[in-house]
């Protein structure tokens, strides 16, 4: 398998929890990431579980499931919105197809900003309303700031890829949100969304030539 890498633009997510009740009544709270281990998400959230254990005093004890083990991306929210799962984090063009006004961090507007910029953005008045609209529209809590997912990456399995241009002709499975599909759509014959944990598979079988994902 030949793998090309090119470096493209930043992603959220937004952490959903259940209601306060829901996850005390559970022996542990349950957190499901659709990421491996050593993906930056999953380091920070198990900082996060080992704090509320140790603040806790070990009364709050918490089990985390990488990998889409337990839910993928797009499935995630509404299992914790039924109390299936405690927590999750769920990056904003798998949200965006719950609460649509989350592609607004996708507009071209937002393409090239610094971390720092991203930041002023995400944490201001902004991402507070849409953190709102999102737990109202899922009935879930959104706790906390964002997290930053990282740079996207575009994977092939048939030419190495240094620019949009490698890209021409190739089938590339990339996020269903705005700028994503500005970007992906005119090199690629055929862009498409899959959950996250399952993107690569179709690479792995040759029915598309590459995949992006942080």
């Amino acid at each position: 398998m030949q793998t090309g890498l090119y470096s493209r633009l930043g992603l959220a997510a937004l952490a959903v929890t259940a209601s306060m009740g829901t996850a005390l009544a559970q022996d542990k709270l349950t957190i499901t990431l659709d990421t491996p281990p050593s993906h930056v998400r999953n380091i920070w959230v198990q900082k996060f579980a080992d704090a509320l254990e140790e603040r806790s005093g070990g009364a709050m004890k918490s089990q985390i499931f990488s990998s889409g083990q337990l839910y993928s991306s797009r499935d995630a929210p509404k299992a914790v919105s039924r109390g299936d799962a405690g927590m999750a984090i769920v990056p904003t063009p798998t949200l965006a197809a719950i609460q649509s006004d989350l592609n607004v961090t996708d507009l071209p507007m937002f393409n090239g900003l610094s971390q720092e910029q991203m930041d002023r953005v995400v944490d201001g008045p902004l991402g507070q309303t849409l953190s709102e609209m999102t737990a109202e529209k899922i009935r879930v809590i959104v706790p906390g700031g964002w997290f930053v997912l990282g740079e996207d990456h575009t994977y092939s399995t048939t030419r190495e890829i240094k620019s949009f241009a490698d890209r021409k002709g190739l089938q590339t499975r990339i996020p269903g949100t705005g700028l994503p599909i500005r970007c992906g759509a005119p090199p690629c014959q055929s862009p498409g969304f899959r959950p996250w944990p399952s993107r690569s598979w179709p690479g792995c079988q040759h029915r598309h030539h590459g995949a992006i994902w942080t």
